[in-house]
């Protein structure tokens, strides 16, 4: 409670604010429409502002009552009355200070009688603004609070989404990989080895990786390269593959870990699968005029015997992806031509750095 009060700089100036105000408001008053020298007029208002301010204080533990009930208005009544007797506590305890600070001033204790009514209604005023002036700041920290949780709570759903993403991912890769090196164990166990040591390494790097993690361009290729290794081994020649010159600058940029070998799975699945000749992969990445960076992904395939009516695991995955890290799912496009079909990602043009 302290802290609010001594690290909360708003409340600090807005307090001290106030209490300038009221102190030059009383000090007009008693010289220029009571008519008392500067002295006693300053003895007056220190006395009695000061007073005041240090007792409204209490005021925030009223404040944070009223606002941990649902209905905070129930709690109005009990708030109202704590505030009168502070203010009739602050007016005892005032006037018999000044009063025998100034004791010795002809007829100021009259005054002081005089004016009882004009400072109860002072108080009272003051003493409503400080409640209103807490019960604001109270509200908003309890609303900065419930916020920084909430955002807590949604980054540790979001990770939780994007392990889950990539959990689901991984085992459909690897049920296809081990599908074929169960296959080649019989009719060629050379080749179901090298699949299994290929395996092996590009497992070894994409189970190191956290969903969220950012890496290089030149990662994400080498990465690729594990990939389609294996996948030369299930297809042979039927598998061609295309990197476009790609520029050594661009080989530094920022992309998400894991986010192009699925655009290559998809192309080998409804390209390769579903196409009984030779099927081309081509990679390219284009530097944009807007900043940005587009990074395609496009095969040949048969249209007679291939549909894209929807996106399967692996377009979807990165879409989401795409939403949960950049909070964009669209900076995914697909297009599925005549005998082609081309998957885009752009991305800010940024160097990865580690």
């Amino acid at each position: 409670m302290r802290e609010f009060l001594l690290k909360n700089k708003y409340l600090i100036i807005a307090y001290i604010g106030l209490w300038l105000f009221m102190a030059a408001g009383f000090f007009y008053l008693l010289v220029v429409w009571a008519g008392w020298n500067y002295k006693v007029a300053i003895t007056d208002v220190l006395i009695s502002t000061l007073s005041l301010f240090v007792l409204l204080t209490i005021l925030r533990y009223v404040v944070r009552f009223s606002i941990q009930s649902t209905n905070v208005f129930s709690k109005l009544p009990p708030a109202t009355i704590a505030g009168a007797v502070l203010v009739l506590f602050w007016l005892y305890l005032s006037t018999l200070m000044v009063g025998t600070a100034n004791g010795n001033i002809v007829n100021y204790k009259e005054f002081i009688s005089h004016t009882m009514v004009l400072r109860a209604i002072s108080g009272g005023v003051v003493a409503l603004i400080v409640f209103l002036l807490f019960l604001v700041l109270f509200i908003q920290k309890r609303n900065n609070e419930a916020n920084y949780r909430t955002k807590q709570l949604e980054d540790l759903v979001d990770q939780t989404e994007l392990h889950a993403l990539k959990n689901q991912l991984n085992p459909h890769f690897m049920y296809n990989s081990l599908n074929s090196i169960s296959s080649l164990t019989h009719s060629n166990p050379d080749k179901a080895r090298e699949m299994l040591i290929c395996l092996s390494d590009f497992l070894r790097y994409a189970l190191k990786q956290d969903a969220m993690q950012l890496t290089s361009l030149q990662n994400e290729l080498e990465n690729v390269q594990l990939y389609l290794n294996i996948e030369r081994i299930r297809f042979g020649d039927r598998l061609q593959t295309c990197f476009e010159e790609v520029k050594e600058t661009m080989l530094n940029l920022e992309v998400p870990v894991m986010i192009l070998q699925p655009l290559f799975e998809n192309s080998i699945k409804h390209g390769v699968q579903n196409t009984p000749g030779n099927v081309k992969i081509i990679f390219s990445a284009e530097e944009n005029s807007d900043n940005s960076v587009t990074y395609s992904v496009s095969n040949t395939y048969d249209s007679n015997l291939a549909r894209f009516k929807a996106e399967g695991v692996g377009l979807s995955n990165i879409r989401n992806r795409l939403r949960l890290i950049y909070g964009n799912g669209k900076l995914l496009t697909i297009n599925a031509g005549q005998n082609a079909f081309t998957a885009s990602l752009t991305f800010p043009k940024k160097i990865f750095s580690e």
